[in-house]
This record gives C-alpha cells, sequence and structure tokens, in this order.
C-alpha cells in the first residue's frame, strides 16, 4: 500500500500532531458536558474512542491507506456521517450524532457552534463485559450468530467498497487489496464464532 496515498506524508502528519493535542485535552473529564470522572482511550488502527462518561465519542485518525482515506477533515466528517447512517440501519439507539469539536486543539469544546476542528461519533457507552470478543471469551457467544456476524460483515465491508468504487473515492485498487479487506474482516468476526 506504501505509496497509494494522494496526501503528502507531511501533512497527514502535521494533522497527526494536532489530533495528538485534541487527544491530550479531551482526557481531562471536564471537557465534557456531561458527568465524567475518567476518560479512558481505545486506539485501534483507524480510529481513537473515547469512553467519557456514559458516552464514547469515536474519533477517526488522520490516515490514508489508499483503500480507506481519513487524510481531511472533510474526509473524516463525511466517514462519521456514513458511519451514523449506514449503522442507524440496525442499531439506531447506538448511534446518537456525528459531533463537531470547536474551539482550539489544546482548548477543545464538544457540539457548540462554529467551526470545526474534528468530528466525533458519539455513541452511549457499552459495558465492556457486553462486547462481542469479551462474550466469545465466555462462551457466551452463540455459534449461528456468530456466523450471521460473518456475513454482516462480509456485507458490510462490500456495501462500502462498492460505495466508495461508485463515488470515486476508491478508483484504483487491487483485487488483492480487495480480498484481504473482506478476508480480514470475515476472519475477525469467524474469531467469534
Amino acid at each position: 500500500l506504501a505509496g497509494m496515498s494522494s496526501i503528502p506524508e507531511s501533512e497527514l502528519a502535521r494533522q497527526r500532531a494536532c489530533q495528538a493535542r485534541l487527544l491530550d485535552a479531551l482526557a481531562d473529564p471536564k471537557r465534557y458536558p456531561h458527568p465524567v470522572e475518567r476518560v479512558e482511550r481505545i486506539d485501534t488502527h483507524i480510529s481513537w474512542v473515547l469512553l467519557a462518561g456514559e458516552f464514547a465519542y469515536k474519533l477517526k485518525k488522520a490516515v490514508d491507506l489508499g483503500f480507506l482515506d481519513f487524510g481531511s477533515l472533510e474526509k473524516r466528517r463525511r466517514c462519521c456521517e456514513d458511519e451514523l447512517r449506514l449503522n442507524r440501519r440496525t442499531a439506531a439507539r447506538l448511534y446518537l450524532e456525528v459531533l463537531a469539536l470547536n474551539g482550539s486543539e489544546r482548548d477543545p469544546v464538544l457540539g457548540r457552534a462554529g467551526t470545526a476542528i474534528e468530528y466525533a461519533v458519539k455513541r452511549p457507552r457499552c459495558p465492556q463485559a457486553a462486547l462481542l470478543d469479551r462474550l466469545a471469551k465466555r462462551g457466551a457467544l452463540e455459534a449461528r450468530l456468530g456466523r450471521r456476524l460473518v456475513v454482516d460483515a462480509t456485507r458490510k465491508v462490500l456495501q462500502g467498497l462498492r460505495a466508495r468504487i461508485s463515488d470515486g473515492t476508491l478508483a484504483k485498487v487491487s483485487v488483492e487489496m480487495l480480498e484481504k479487506e473482506i478476508v480480514a474482516a470475515t476472519e475477525k468476526t469467524a474469531e467469534l464464532s
């Protein structure tokens, strides 16, 4: 995937440095408009999830992997909106809103009117013991549900790829890359069945 990015690495590095300062500021429980005792951060390869009180806030990392492009604020906003729209079809109560973060990276404000510096998907916080990987490890996930998750994950990956191909955001893609995406999604989900 090296060399596939349309955004210079120096620009992505600048954005990631800004996001690092923003995340440092968002680690302060006083930043949230609701009661928060402490903020927990979960890092994935493309996002951060901030567990703050009764809510979770998912921010996209400034990355451009060729097949996945969060390399600009506008693209991260659009991806947050897509995540909300697509997931509300099957889990409306779990996807509350796309929230604009305003102010500055060192002094952010959640949801205030003004120029956005970043976007987040706001969700209710789920008990960690109820997460699918935890249920599977305890043997509390039925095989039938696990198989259904594999099928659903595969469909979602394919729908996302088709959408990115049709809107032009995924113009150059190799069969191997598509296969890796599908296999990764199905294997991850298959581990749960």
